[in-house]
């Protein structure tokens, strides 16, 4: 039965099946290091302006698709906030191009694509023209659940020449537990919603029936879901039909050599960029993931808090190559922030094409030069298909900012440092949902912040090293802001107000991107439950996510009012609160009546909020400064003062600069004199205050071999260097200790 599969005719190149064409691609790319085993660039080098012309023509089909995709859906997700991608695949699964978007997922839309030609989907369920295949299982690919791949196979003249996928992150996909969105409380994958594990739901480009039935029975927004389909699909047809015109125009022979020679181009450039930008060497910046369960709504094997630890080692070699090791990486758990290899080289991606790779070419050569060492049975590479996977981006966001940190000092090392910038390691916003109403308008009150309109609002980034951090989305830079008031039609919250919080980017020569606060109005529900949606886990342990001297940013949290006097204040025509550090508004707990909560990452709830109670979220998310801050310049000082974005008590504490108002003008000033003064004192105070690091290195030690260590920190490390061994010895190596040194416990 297997020697018939095998020669049974494939529907690849020159009747090849695809699993045949996967593994002769990876062949010739290890014997020559080179994509697909392409040594030389003969259709660029024919005619480079044919050649840049069919690059042209695909990226701008992709992105046509993208808009097209915005203009059928109904969803929020995609119409207002634009939060998709478009991308063109090899038959192989390997990224040619991609719309502007969401880029993390180029890489992992591609490992599911992969994943289906290694299990045999070629003999069944069958690859045919127009077959449409759906994957939100991210134990095959994906970040999160939330995150829907749309794929279909491109077929000319009965020839398998690439495929093209549209992944549109989802308003719901019928999770289980506080929101719609799965978020901190999923443990498992069956309370992560609907999942499609590459399933064919469709065939001759369209939807089939009783997958159409299956959603309007298992997902709270049906209508949302599936015109996110139906726009995914009219991109994908879009583009296949684009690319069969070039087909027809280029030749076919051409567009496979073409296509493939892009890729390998984009190898080329990106080692020619490493090897430009940076220097060969180690670089180390650790990240970890808190996990505070033990009060928290899930069952009873997953109430526990734990801490998990990632090194995270950045090999830059001499030949351009990058290699990226975790180990010591602690073990997985029932938790929703267990990673995977697809969705880090997804993280490693968008990192990679929103600063080192930014001339629109990035593709799947762009990722070659780059390795990933994640230790089996970890955190980042759990084998166990049934745990949960709501949260990836809890751990891949921080890898991704601190390879950011990690190859801003690279560039620093070979003098670029315009090239620097930090990423933030703590984006996240809250989610509340449910309610026990009929009413069609409340049937489903789940919410992610107003589905992005705030969320990309939240995702500074940290300092330049040229300059202050950027005031908007680093991730999703493509990103639209969309309609609050779109939003709101179809969620059971009213956004009252919105502004940057003053301080909120770490503190440095340069600071990090001013971070937003939001306050909503729980609205039309009769009740409702709720919890963050982290995008990372900090929450008692500060990221190191400052540079050169650069303080680390600040970190999320939610004031949350319970049977707030809201509706009496607007009744009243009193004033309502705006975010926090607004001058122009009273702070919320002086305004209103209520009862406070005070949460931050990694809360869920099982206790009820009602109309007129108040959220007030602050988007705090770690992005660290660059250098010391009494080195900043006194007029990018006096800048944030006049915006608001900084206070006088900030000026004098943190940046030592003496700050002057002038009422009659309304204008800040710095005393320059002052401002010398206060600075030469700070340094003073240092050298008083500061330690010689050998004998801070004599006391840390006493206290470990004293075991005077917090208990979930002996945990934490007693994890990393069980599945760590190489981990274990540079630990004790480091710190002089015995080679039997644990943590004690198990």
């Amino acid at each position: 039965m297997i020697q018939a599969q095998n020669l049974q005719k494939g529907i690849g190149e020159e009747g090849r099946t695809l699993r045949q064409m996967l593994e002769d691609r990876e062949r010739a790319t290890k014997g020559t290091g080179c994509y697909a085993g392409i040594t030389g660039f003969w259709v660029k080098e024919r005619d480079p302006i044919k050649y840049e012309l069919l690059h042209a023509r695909i990226l701008s089909s992709l992105i046509a698709g993208r808009e097209a995709c915005k203009m059928i859906s109904a969803s929020p997700s995609s119409r207002e906030c634009s939060e998709l991608a478009v991308v063109l695949f090899t038959p192989e699964g390997h990224c040619i191009a991609a719309s502007t978007g969401i880029q993390v997922h180029t890489v992992p839309m591609g490992v599911a694509i992969q994943w289906a030609i290694t299990n045999g989907y070629e003999q069944d369920p069958g690859i045919n023209e127009g077959d449409v295949f759906t994957n939100n299982d991210c134990r095959i690919a994906g970040l999160h659940p939330m995150d829907v791949y749309d794929i279909i196979p491109i077929f000319y003249k009965h020839e398998l020449v690439g495929w093209v996928g549209t992944v549109i992150m989802e308003m719901d996909v019928g999770a289980a537990g506080v929101p719609p969105h799965p978020c901190y409380h999923n443990v498992e994958r069956f309370t992560d919603g609907r999942i499609y594990s590459m399933e064919k739901t469709g065939t001759n480009y369209l939807l089939r029936r009783d997958f159409l039935i299956g959603a309007e029975r298992s997902i709270r927004y049906p209508h949302m879901f599936l015109t996110d389909r139906k726009g995914a699909l009219a991109a994908n047809v879009k583009v296949i039909e684009d690319v069969k015109h070039l087909i027809e125009e280029f030749d076919l022979d051409y567009y496979k050599r073409a296509t493939r020679e892009i890729i390998e181009e984009s190898r080329m450039i990106q080692i020619q960029r490493i090897r430009q930008r940076t220097v060969p060497g180690r670089l180390r910046n650790p990240f970890h993931v808190e996990l505070y369960l033990k009060n928290c709504p899930v069952p009873a094997y997953a109430r526990k808090n734990v801490i998990r630890l990632v090194p995270c080692d950045v090999e830059i070699k001499p030949d351009g190559e990058i290699t990226v090791d975790f180990e010591g990486a602690g073990e997985w758990g029932w938790h929703a922030m267990n990673a995977s290899p697809a969705g880090l080289y997804g993280a490693l991606g968008i990192t990679l094409v929103h600063t080192l790779s930014y001339d629109g070419r990035a593709n799947y050569g762009t990722l070659l030069p780059c390795h990933l060492r994640t230790p089996p049975e970890s955190i980042l590479n759990p084998s166990n298909q049934y745990i949960a996977s709501a949260q990836i981006w809890g751990t891949v966001i921080p890898f991704g900012a601190s390879f950011l940190e990690m190859l801003s000092r690279g560039y620093y090392s070979r003098g670029f440092r315009e090239e620097i910038i930090l990423g933030a390691k703590s984006p996240g916003w809250a989610g509340i949902g449910y309610n026990s109403a009929g009413h069609p308008r409340r049937q489903i009150v789940g919410d992610y912040s107003s589905s992005g309109d705030h969320f990309f609002m939240g995702q500074q980034s940290g300092a330049r090293g040229i300059a202050d951090g950027i005031d908007d989305s680093i991730y999703n830079p493509e990103t639209d802001m969309g309609s609050t008031e779109v939003c709101e039609l179809g969620m059971h919250g009213l956004w009252i107000g919105a502004r940057f919080m003053p301080d909120s980017g770490g503190f440095g020569k340069y600071r990090g991107g001013i971070n937003l606060c939001a306050t909503e109005m729980l609205h039309g529900v009769d009740w409702s439950i709720g919890e963050t949606m982290p995008l990372s886990t900090m929450n008692k342990i500060l990221y190191n996510s400052g540079i050169f001297g650069g303080y680390p940013g600040g970190i999320f949290y939610i004031r949350i009012v319970k049977n707030a006097n809201t509706r009496q204040l607007i009744e009243s025509r009193l004033p309502l609160p705006n975010a926090e550090g607004d001058p122009r508004s009273p702070d919320i707990m002086k305004l209103v009546k209520g009862d406070f909560v005070l949460v931050k990452m990694g809360w869920a709830t099982d206790e009820p909020l009602h109309d007129y109670d108040l959220i007030q979220i602050c988007y705090n998310n770690n992005n660290g400064g660059y250098g010391d801050p009494i080195d900043r310049d006194t007029e990018l000082i006096r800048a944030d003062l006049d915006r608001g974005w900084t206070s006088a008590e900030t000026c004098r504490n943190i940046y030592c600069a003496e700050p002057v108002h002038d009422g009659h003008k309304d204008e800040w000033t710095i005393d320059t004199e002052k401002t010398k003064d206060l600075r030469q004192k700070r340094k003073t105070e240092r050298l008083k205050r500061g330690i010689p690091f050998k004998e801070w290195w004599i006391q840390t030690r006493a206290k470990l071999l004293r075991g005077e260590i917090e208990p979930m920190l002996a945990e934490m490390y007693r994890s990393s260097m069980k599945m760590g061994p190489r981990f274990a010895e540079e630990f004790r190596s480091f710190w002089s200790l015995p080679h039997d040194f644990t943590f004690g416990g198990e």
